[in-house]
């Protein structure tokens, strides 16, 4: 394999790091196209197809410069970033033709009243990022406290906020008057004089978060397959979750974490299995977990027509797959250790290369017998 190949421009350390098994293969097309003949292989995993075209190029994995992580600042520029993607989640919010117009104005003239950054102050104790957007959250699910916990807000910061940009207009607060009864709005959304001194929230910020997190965690349990659970960690509510209620640099997590914890790592490894055995490829992935079944009427085939007794193909439960990854590396390791991949009385990737062309683990498990689930 040359070692002087010249790397194209926009393959470099950082890039064959970053890349996932789609973007590697097509590298490893341009440099067998480049050369006139068949120099690397597509198979094998994620690493596998990193290692060979470093080796190709003659690049070093491991000099790729870490980013530093930075000191953590809380100024007015951080605030205004986070509420700028709040407002860009606002928007598409709006949007939506389905939702009434009184609520739209309402959720509209809370959200431009608000100044950036928040005013610090001690009748604010649970207005925070976080707490915003768990009621945004709720609100948005038709919970109608939450729309009344966002007024509350509102009157709060407008009153210690100094001068603020106010949009709404009479018509839409008479709009939400005509939804609420006077008890539940303990003030007017629209004021014409000074707000008077208005009580913090009864809520604090880690019930209103409890209460959105419940909410988050309904949605995640709603994944009962693979498909599910591979869509929700790529619309990115996985990674929202984990962001919102688990631990963080300057943060702990909030009580119910450790609730929805194990579910939020299952759905990350169970990804992880897709991008880095499967190289992102999903047809195979979910090829290689289907499994095919007879449909039975009370424990008995059926056998009155063919058409009945076709197979029908399903997916290994979720649940199943996710315990049978550490069942599979330590099968897979009393394997690596067997006389056969050894060479000096240490492992040999070339042996095991040689043997398994490019399969990946659970191919491998599945060739010596050992799958189960």
């Amino acid at each position: 394999m040359p070692s002087a190949a010249v790397p194209p421009s926009d393959v470099t350390v950082q890039a064959l790091n970053a890349a996932k098994g789609v973007q590697l293969k097509f590298w490893i097309k341009e440099a067998n196209q480049a050369v006139g003949k068949k120099a690397l292989t597509k198979t094998g995993t994620v690493n596998a197809l990193r290692t060979k075209l470093a080796e190709f190029y003659g690049l070093d994995l491991a000099a790729a410069p870490e980013k530093p992580a930075g000191p953590i600042t809380r100024g007015h520029d951080v605030q205004k970033r986070q509420f700028a993607y709040l407002r860009e989640l606002w928007n598409e919010w709006i949007s939506r033709p389905h939702h009434s117009c009184s609520a739209r104005r309402l959720l509209v003239s809370f959200f431009f009243a608000l100044p950036n950054p928040l005013p610090e102050s001690p009748l604010l104790p649970a207005v925070t990022n976080d707490s915003v957007y768990a009621l945004s959250h709720l609100a948005r699910s038709g919970d109608h406290d939450a729309f009344i916990m966002l007024l509350r807000f509102r009157a709060v910061v407008q009153a210690r906020a100094g001068s603020i940009i106010h949009l709404v207009s009479r018509l839409s607060a008479s709009c939400m008057l005509t939804e609420a009864s006077p008890a539940a709005l303990p003030m007017s959304p629209v004021t014409t004089s000074t707000p008077p001194t208005i009580a913090a929230p009864a809520q604090s910020d880690e019930a209103v978060l409890l209460a959105a997190c419940k909410a988050d965690i309904a949605v995640l349990n709603r994944a009962t397959s693979l498909c599910d659970v591979i869509a929700q960690v790529e619309a990115g509510d996985v990674a929202r979750i984990r962001q919102l209620y688990g631990p963080c640099t300057g943060r702990a997590a909030i009580s119910l974490w450790q609730s929805i914890k194990c579910t939020v790592c299952r759905r990350e490894r169970l990804y992880l299995q897709l991008q880095d055995e499967f190289c992102g490829d999903k047809d195979h992935f979910f090829g290689f977990f289907s499994i095919q079944t007879t449909p039975e009427v009370n424990g008995k085939s059926l056998k009155r027509k063919a058409k009945r007794n076709a197979p029908v193909e399903h997916l290994q439960p979720l649940r199943k797959v996710d315990e049978a990854i550490s069942r599979r590396d330590k099968n897979l390791a009393e394997l690596m250790v067997s006389d056969e991949y050894n060479d000096e009385g240490r492992f040999c990737s070339e042996k095991w290369e040689a043997k398994w062309l490019g399969r990946n683990r659970w191919e491998i498990w599945r060739a010596i017998g050992k799958e189960r689930y």
